[in-house]
């Protein structure tokens, strides 16, 4: 039997681990659980946006008999834990770095994240030409409910990343203010608290093309990966004006369930909605032991291309 390679990804704050094939999935109210071909058991916390989406990954890839790789936090055992998985191609393992990768530790952890991010891609199965046109219809829609004033720094903002995005990105791991609206947002679109931070910690992973929004990992809240509105002045001050979970089938059933999203309540009510969407979204009844969740699509970031 080899020993299964681990990677540890600093700036994202991460571990991958080659965990195998999933040879059972289950959960409880609170945790999903997977176990591979060597009785390896680990563990996910079922917290934030994304866990139904990772607990139809996990039964999607068992039935298929793939092996995958695990992602957990850097502060928690990649023997134990995971809040992430990702399908690890027999011919191009996802891990399988150069023998002198660790002179390039950056470098090493950017190449593995573009494989993911393919793989990602690759791997989904919604119409990606029918979800791009309805993000754009979505972007420009949301532009003309701006007023004029955030509208002049969406559009410099979007017109400074089109531009400069590389430099911009020079550091990828960066520290952006954020605006309370965009804390409401995050609780109803994440399920993220925020509410005691002025600033949160993001690696950034690309630019939407065109928009002014970026794809960033949020790196102190188990690694989810996000889409954030950055807006921008001629002084150079940047800040997070709204932010998104980029799953464009969450829209509709957020629309459906509450009025208007500007309403001031706190946190706590936010918290509240979010649940409610994510169970609308996800078709979640209450579970119990081994029981299945609903199945649905595999979501992930619209990537808006160059066309």
């Amino acid at each position: 039997m080899k020993t299964p390679r681990f990677l540890t990804l600093n700036d994202r704050r991460a571990t991958l681990f080659e965990f195998g094939r999933i040879v059972h999935v289950g959960q409880d109210d609170g945790w999903i659980y997977v176990r591979n071909e060597e009785s390896v058991e680990l563990f996910m916390k079922k917290q934030y946006h994304r866990w139904p989406n990772v607990l139809f990954k996990c039964e999607k890839y068992k039935a298929l008999e793939m092996d995958v790789v695990s992602r957990c936090a850097l502060g928690s055992s990649h023997l134990s834990y995971f809040n992430e998985i990702y399908v690890d191609p027999p011919n191009a393992p996802l891990l399988k770095v150069p023998k002198d990768g660790e002179k390039a530790p950056q470098t090493v952890e950017q190449l593995v994240f573009e494989r993911i991010w393919n793989m990602e891609q690759w791997a989904r199965s919604l119409d990606e030409k029918e979800n791009i046109e309805a993000e754009r219809n979505r972007y420009k829609k949301a532009l003309d409910c701006q007023d004029k004033f955030e509208r002049d720094l969406s559009e410099g903002t979007k017109k400074f990343l089109m531009q400069h995005y590389d430099e911009f990105s020079i550091n990828r791991t960066i520290w952006l203010p954020i605006e309370d609206r965009a804390k409401t947002r995050a609780a109803l679109r994440l399920g993220v608290d925020l509410s005691n931070v002025s600033n949160i910690r993001v690696h950034l992973e690309s630019h939407l093309w065109n928009t002014n929004f970026i794809h960033v990992t949020l790196i102190d809240y188990e690694g989810i990966d996000a889409v954030v509105g950055l807006h921008r002045k001629k002084d150079g001050k940047n800040w997070i004006a709204t932010i998104n979970n980029g799953d464009s089938e969450w829209w509709k059933h957020e629309r459906q369930l509450h009025g208007d999203k500007d309403v001031v309540a706190s946190i706590s009510h936010w918290l509240h909605l979010f649940k409610q969407v994510q169970a609308s979204r996800y078709k979640l009844e209450r579970v119990t032991h081994d029981a299945p969740v609903e199945k649905a699509a595999d979501t992930n970031i619209i990537p808006f291309p160059k066309v």
